[in-house]
């Protein structure tokens, strides 16, 4: 399939702009003869995309690219645009980024309950059951609810500046995890906009929240499993 077949399709997903707060790049669906058939980073106004995830005749996702002065993708805006098509096409969602799991795990992890988040998986992604079980007793038990001014304390006391939510960041139900980075490294991965699932949030996106649910087992490890 040729890229410059593909048309937009509805409204852009994502803009970017720069500093002038005009637009360089967006992620849009795209369709191929009416019907949407994926995801696509354009950059400025030109005309045909970068870069495309579709869907190709067997139903299955196919990396369409040209790169030339005018049309480039940096890595992470590849990664951006892969989550969107997987947030797009759940049907095609691979473990690490499907919704459905990560809202059962959610669940599971809040009221938990191992053996909802189990069950699923044995059903769902057999393949990687064991590994994601291994640990999950553990993350269970460093996940509580929590104030926010106890999370603001625990922010500064132990140096944390990015967060991962395992939901839409919005989201009352929403499970944060303390990662451990540099603000260099933070600052990388950082996007407040309401992204799809596992985005990297800075500490600021909780402040002032009367409660919420925090995960620490990265920093327990980092202890060698001690409370602090």
């Amino acid at each position: 399939m040729n890229r410059e077949l593909l048309v937009k399709f509805g409204d852009s997903i994502k803009v970017k702009y720069n500093s002038f707060d005009i637009p360089i790049s967006e992620y849009a669906l795209v369709s191929y003869r009416g019907k949407p058939i994926g995801v696509a980073f354009f950059q400025s106004s030109n005309k045909y995309c970068t870069t495309a995830i579709v869907l190709d005749s067997d139903g299955d996702p196919l990396l369409l690219e040209h790169y030339d002065d005018w049309h480039f993708c940096s890595i992470s805006e590849m990664e951006e645009l892969r989550k969107i098509y997987n947030w797009e096409f759940p049907d095609q969602f691979h473990f690490s980024f499907s919704p459905e799991r990560m809202i059962i795990r959610n669940e599971a992890i809040r009221t938990g309950n191992k053996e909802l988040y189990e069950a699923f998986l044995r059903e769902r992604y057999p393949d990687d059951a064991d590994a994601e079980l291994a640990s999950f007793d553990s993350v269970i038990a460093d996940t509580t609810q929590v104030s926010g001014a106890e999370a603001a304390d625990f922010f500064k006391r132990h140096g944390i500046v990015a967060l991962v939510a395992d939901l839409t960041f919005s989201d009352p139900d929403t499970i944060f995890t303390a990662k451990i980075m540099s603000d260099c490294e933070a600052g990388d991965e950082i996007n407040e906009s309401e992204e799809p699932i596992g985005a990297y949030v800075p500490i600021s996106i909780v402040a002032g929240r009367d409660l919420l649910w925090l995960d620490v087992s990265e920093i327990r490890q980092a202890y060698g499993g001690g409370r602090k």
